[in-house]
């Protein structure tokens, strides 16, 4: 016997020896696969496959793969996936690479593919099988036996059998099936859970009784809430509070309720309020997703369980509103669930629409926005401005504007009103439909928020339509570098070179998307720079990236970068970077961080809308025609838009309507540009006029003398009848008057209209003329 093991232990190393050796030196198969049976059928080939793989020979399991595509079939599948599980198919994609031949391994590579969709298609048919399940719901009634093997193949379809379950357990109620099956459902896995809870929208007390004694009876029970998808405990307060349910049912709820707080009924909370606050973790993102890209909502829609995949987002909206719902169910008037369902509404509603898209993109909503009470919207964004919730308070104020809503002007409790506070929040978006909203409303205005609203329209107006950076660097050469590599990543780049330099520039408008500063940019230091625009309500929501001096790997960085990071670790939406000019790994950062900073980047459109209802309302006030607001702070940005093709009509009809002497130098060089469209000129000098006439000439000598020269020069009738008005607001002298009537011709005297007999006599003129020229033709 021990010499037979040792020869056998002897010829087992030489052969692992050998296929060690055929493996390193990648020896195709026929090297060492004599020494076994080829493999035959697919059984064979999967077990070749993985023998393979284990071994390293992928060149060889490649090969195999082939041969079990081509023989594989659905039973083959089931049973590998009954023993193996699905992730014996996933295996294959953790094969670093196939062959060293790119063509041997891209086809292995698609062959993969190929196989575990196969493999997923038909795993998914079994299991949802009508006839197989079906066979199975009726072994539940079974022997034991039988119900064991049903419930654990029931267990093994998971997910994909709750549909027919759910379906057999409504249409057997008052049977034995509906008993058999209530039984098994505690057996299922957690998976079955959320499936079970969607269906205690079912309108039958019964089923929910039933459902509800299910989740009692799991071992699971107390652990069942660590989850999202399968915490029954909204369902189970508002079951058990709710006096819509029937007596049984809301004792049977609160059983429950107790077996897993592991207390008593009278000490657990209100139900509102414990509905309210599972519902406020989704509408404050704090719910944890496996895969935020791959989740499945269970909904009964009155008929039948269904489902659908989504994304984290719509989690958090389908599970926050219901949630909140419940709790309205059960006290409509609780302002917590109010806010939380139109907060979770407006927010998702403008994450899909687009927060550059009106309220009209949403008629739903816009119609439950129009008609909520306003105290509850007034919650919504005090909230929203509370907990930087920017697409909810973008959302409400629009809103607010539409509605004419004055009591959006009224300080809730002590305080600023919320549309003032809006007014000093850290996003461009807000801040403008704030300003929107407040010129909007009737009456006066709250006396805190007018200078603001003016400033808010001026940095709109004065904003270009190009996505911009801007980049601090007293070093101007390396600064250029890096506004070229960011041109190239498809912003545009100021490049300055002082901390007041920066701030000036961020002040003038709100055209900066981020700032790039290097860690030693003086005047002021690093310190103070980052304070000073962390604490500016126009500053504090753009992205800033601190450079510091690339490092080689495994080298320590300076004595001064360590505590660099400890100071600016303190700012929100601050981050340090190694400097670079390479626009690949430029864009990628500033794209994810300015999307993240304002939700979605600004387009070119919506920058020039913004500018140009900016504008409109500049204008308006220009003309004093909304009480309490003065445009005259707005002034340099009413005049930089006259030379602004898109802006320079309303801005003429603005500046004509300022006071002061630049409004209407401005004006004058506009109407003697030839460059400028005719039509605009001839605004700008009726303008003029107004402007003379109300406030005095203010004009340069210069200018005086290029108006009167444009009036004898120019051919436009237009151009030269409002040059002629400005003319005359300028009060010529009475020697000047006297000289322009001494040489005035009157127009010449107009022709008599022709009578009927010449009308006639000229008609058969030109019929005679006509026919003569025809024969000269012919001839």
């Amino acid at each position: 016997m021990f010499r037979w093991l040792t020869r056998f232990s002897c010829s087992l190393a030489l052969l692992l020896a050998y296929l060690s050796s055929a493996t390193a030196q990648n020896r195709p198969v026929e090297d060492y696969r004599q020494y076994f049976k080829p493999p035959e059928t697919a059984q064979e080939f999967w077990k070749a496959i993985r023998f393979e793989i284990e071994l390293g020979a992928y060149p060889v399991a490649a090969e195999f793969l082939k041969g079990f595509l081509n023989k594989v079939d659905e039973k083959t599948v089931i049973e590998i996936e009954n023993k193996e599980g699905m992730s014996s198919f996933l295996f294959l994609r953790t094969v670093p690479k196939w062959s060293d031949d790119p063509k041997i391994n891209n086809e292995a590579k698609k062959n993969v593919e190929d196989l575990i969709e196969s493999v997923t298609k038909t795993i998914k048919a079994h299991r949802t099988d009508p006839e197989r399940l079906g066979k199975l719901v009726e072994l539940l009634g079974a022997t034991r036996g039988e119900r064991v093997y049903a419930i654990a193949e029931l267990r093994r379809s998971g997910t994909d059998a709750m549909p027919f379950v759910v379906k057999e357990l409504v249409e057997s109620l008052g049977t034995d099936k509906f008993t058999n099956i209530t039984s098994a459902l505690p057996y299922l896995g957690r998976e079955s859970v959320p499936a079970l809870l969607a269906t205690l929208e079912h309108s039958s007390p019964v089923i929910r009784a039933a459902i509800v004694d299910v989740i009692r009876k799991r071992n699971d029970l107390a652990q069942l809430p660590r989850h999202f998808d399968s915490n029954p405990l909204p369902w189970l307060y508002y079951l058990a509070y709710s006096n819509k349910q029937p007596d049984y049912l809301q004792k049977m709820a609160l059983s429950t309720l107790e077996a897993i707080q592991q207390t008593q009924a009278e000490k657990l909370p209100p139900a509102r309020t414990e509905i309210t606050r599972e519902a406020n973790r989704f509408y404050n993102h704090k719910v944890n997703f496996a895969d935020p890209n791959s989740i499945v909502l269970w909904k009964w829609d009155g008929k039948e369980l269904t489902s659908e995949s989504a994304n984290a987002s719509r989690a958090e909206e389908a599970f926050g509103i219901r949630y909140a719902q419940l709790a309205l169910d059960l006290d409509p008037g609780y302002e917590p669930a109010q806010v939380v369902v139109l907060g979770l509404a407006i927010e998702k509603g403008l994450e899909g629409a687009g927060l550059d898209q009106p309220l009209d993109k949403l008629p739903k909503l816009k119609q439950l926005l129009a008609t909520v009470n306003s105290e509850v919207l007034l919650a919504t964004l005090e909230r929203a401005l509370d907990e930087r919730k920017t697409a909810t308070a973008l959302g409400v104020l629009r809103a607010l504007g539409e509605r004419l809503e004055v009591r959006a002007k009224q300080p809730k409790t002590q305080g600023q009103p919320a549309l003032v506070r809006a007014l000093n929040y850290p996003d461009r978006r807000v801040q403008f439909a704030a300003a929107d909203a407040l010129l909007r409303l009737p009456g006066s205005p709250p006396p805190q928020g007018t200078t603001r609203t003016v400033e808010v329209l001026r940095r709109a107006v004065e904003s270009d339509p190009q996505p911009r950076v801007l980049i601090g660097d007293f070093n101007q050469d390396r600064g250029l570098e890096v506004a070229k590599a960011v041109k190239e990543a498809g912003y545009d780049a100021i490049v300055v070179q002082t901390g007041k330099q920066l701030i000036r520039r961020l002040q003038e408008a709100s055209d900066i998307d981020a700032v790039i500063v290097d860690f030693e940019l003086p005047d002021p230091m690093l310190r103070q720079l980052v304070a000073l625009l962390r604490s500016d309500m126009d500053m504090a929501q753009i992205p800033l990236f601190v450079t510091i001096p690339p490092l080689p790997r495994g080298v320590r960085p300076p004595d001064n970068i360590i505590p660099l990071e400890r100071m600016l670790q303190p700012y929100r939406n601050v981050q340090i970077i190694e400097a670079t000019n390479n626009p690949e790994i430029l864009k990628p950062l500033l794209d994810e961080r300015i999307a993240a900073s304002m939700g979605k980047p600004f387009t070119e459109n919506e920058r020039k809308a913004i500018a140009a209802e900016g504008m409109v309302w500049l204008r308006r006030l220009a003309g004093n025609e909304v009480p309490g607001f003065k445009a005259n702070t707005a002034e340099t940005a009413i005049l930089k838009a006259l030379r602004n093709e898109e802006l320079q009509v309303l801005a003429v009809e603005a500046a004509g309507r300022l006071p002061g002497r630049e409004p209407q130098r401005q004006l004058a060089q506009v109407v003697l540009d030839e460059a400028v469209r005719a039509e605009v000129r001839v605004l700008a000098a009726s303008e003029l006029a107004r402007s003379i006439q109300a406030n005095r000439a203010a004009l340069a000598f210069t200018q005086v003398k290029g108006l009167e020269n444009l009036f004898k020069t120019t051919e436009d009738r237009r151009i030269k009848a409002n040059v002629g008005l400005v003319l005359g607001a300028l009060r010529p002298d009475i020697y000047k008057t006297g000289d322009q009537l001494k040489n005035f011709v009157p127009e010449p005297a107009a022709k008599p209209e022709p009578g009927p007999k010449e009308k006639m006599d000229k008609e058969k003129m030109d019929k005679e003329k006509m026919e003569k020229e025809k024969e000269e033709k012919k001839e």
